[in-house]
């Protein structure tokens, strides 16, 4: 998941170029299903080194980890004033009073005197907000990014990766330009591979990641939304979502769930996939 933090609130992969790793398509001997390619296993132990050395080295969300944050999670109100498109000054008028005191604090360290930091856009999915949502994402991307990045190949995987999260957060900035929450998580990327895979992993027996689907044809857009099994998965994805945001802080982890990035990342994954798709031939 992502999540948008709030202070007070409990306070690439290797790559050769962009045919580095193509699936043989007459390979006798498939491998399993979730053999995770190691270069994935290369991402998940990058973004659990950074956790593990934020946690241990500083601690998470204290005074020295700030300076992290500052660099590069995102705060959508510090973009918007960087901008040029809202004054500092204003961001409280349409503040609850109950959340005054911490809005202030959320302004004073991370938007007044600071840069834009257009790169958090891409950077903030390498942080996270704790452990448990850490792992949570770890999993989601062993589980989607598998069959992804057997079909993809390390470079085309990871331009991907970089373009869901962009996406994710620039759909979360659009919601929400002036807000002063700090956004972390890797789930924009992740609900972008989760839309790639979705466009080639299922067969009319539901979602079936095998060897065969590896390189095999993959759904149109249009295929997509009328493919029984991609179709139904699309209504659970979204009404899950949808429950998120209305469910708000309610929901555990010590955090509100940032829905509108999750939505950002599966909507380019899901548009992007027929341009680096290497068996698509462009099939959008």
């Amino acid at each position: 998941m992502c999540q948008m933090r709030h202070i007070g609130r409990n306070a690439f992969a290797k790559g050769n170029g962009m045919n580095a790793h193509q699936p043989d398509r007459d390979n006798d001997k498939a491998p399993p299903a979730f053999n995770v390619p190691g270069a994935l296993l290369v991402l998940v132990g990058v973004l659990i080194a950074i956790h593990v050395s934020r946690s241990f080295v500083h601690g998470l969300w204290t005074e020295d980890d700030i300076e992290t944050l500052k660099m590069f999670a995102l705060v959508p109100a510090r973009v918007s004033v960087a901008l040029g498109l809202v004054g500092a000054d204003s961001l409280l008028l349409s503040v609850p009073p109950a959340d005054i005191r911490i809005k202030s604090a959320l302004i004073r360290v991370f938007v007044t005197g600071q840069d834009a930091g257009l790169w958090t856009f891409l950077t903030s999915a390498f942080l996270h907000g704790g452990t448990e949502h850490l792992v949570l994402n770890c999993l989601w991307l062993v589980v989607f990014g598998t069959p992804v990045m057997r079909r993809f190949g390390v470079a085309r995987f990871a331009l991907l990766f970089a373009i869901c999260a962009i996406g994710g957060s620039l759909l979360f900035y659009m919601m929400k330009p002036n807000d002063v929450s700090v956004l972390v998580g890797a789930s924009g990327a992740i609900s972008g591979l989760t839309a790639a895979a979705m466009r080639f992993c299922f067969s009319d027996r539901g979602f079936a990641p095998d060897y065969l689907s590896i390189s095999g044809p993959a759904l149109t857009l249009t295929e997509t939304f009328t493919h029984r099994s991609s179709l139904m998965f699309l209504i659970v994805w979204f009404g899950i979502n949808l429950l998120m945001g209305a469910l708000g802080p309610a929901m555990p982890g010590g955090g509100e769930i940032a829905w509108q990035a999750h939505l950002g990342g599966f909507i380019a994954g899901l548009l992007v996939f027929g341009l680096l798709d290497p068996y698509s031939n462009k099939r959008l």
